[in-house]
């Protein structure tokens, strides 16, 4: 076998074992090339194909199913209807600080729905999600493991309005609903949750970050992975490594 023959082979099982992480994949391949060509494919069906394998059944065994399955309070209302009633609600307390009521945005059915804690002032005085510099942080993170922010993805948060501090549980509690419904409408194949208090209740849990990343929570049988939310990462960067750890569950669960 010519080199460029082993070469061209290792990078084409290498996609086939789904590798192609950053620089995960770069150091993968170039370890690989010292491999001697008789060896490459039982390497690579050893390495890639039985730990894919493994990470799978790993994946299936760990799913946490302590999610609610039943239809939320506004089960037959469809995807229009519900976002008027949201955009003309009071019934909290958040209606006082508020401009704007920021339901989601996105496609729909979605790949992914990512799902933070609510709108920040910013946010709020420009009536967009994921805005700023947490906002261009977070569509990097998608980029990194090829998910298309206009493509692929629907944005929202457990709260539709800015409150002026982090969301009481009385304004968690009244959007709770919205958010239900939200998710049974956009349908997403795997849901990414940002940040503890986002997780903690959705999950109507209350865990530090540590109990909850490494997990595949299942909400409404959708397959979910908590992380740290990106602003939060902008302020602590030793964060970034366990973010990608977890953005490749997210790619995998994708995939399978």
């Amino acid at each position: 076998m010519s080199k460029l023959k082993h070469l061209e082979e290792v990078e084409n099982l290498l996609k086939l074992a789904n590798t192609a992480f950053s620089d995960d994949y770069l150091t993968e391949k170039k370890d690989l090339y010292e491999i001697k060509p008789h060896k490459v494919n039982s390497f690579l069906k050893r390495k890639h194909f039985e730990e894919k394998k493994e990470e799978i059944r790993a994946t299936e065994n760990n799913y946490e199913l302590n999610s609610p399955t039943k239809k939320s309070e506004f089960g037959d209302i469809n995807y229009f209807d519900l976002e008027k009633i949201v955009l003309n609600c009071s019934k909290c307390e958040a209606a006082n600080f508020r401009k704007n009521i920021i339901f989601g945005k996105g496609v729909r059915p979605a790949t992914l729905m990512a799902i933070g804690e609510g709108p920040g002032r910013e946010e709020d005085n420009n009536n967009d999600l994921f805005i700023g510099k947490s906002g261009q942080y977070l569509h990097k993170w998608l980029e990194a493991i090829e998910v298309n922010s206009n493509e692929d993805v629907y944005f929202t948060n457990i709260v539709k309005c800015f409150s002026g501090s982090n969301p009481t549980q009385s304004i968690v509690d009244s959007c709770f609903p919205y958010l239900e419904r939200q998710i049974e409408l956009v349908n997403p194949k795997v849901i990414l949750i940002l940040g503890k208090i986002a997780a903690n209740n959705i999950f109507k849990q209350n865990l530090g970050m540590k109990d909850m990343r490494g997990k595949i929570y299942t909400y409404k049988r959708i397959p979910c992975i908590v992380t740290y939310h990106p602003a939060a990462v902008l302020r602590n960067p030793h964060w970034r490594r366990p973010v990608w750890e977890d953005l490749k569950k997210v790619k995998q669960l994708i995939e399978i």
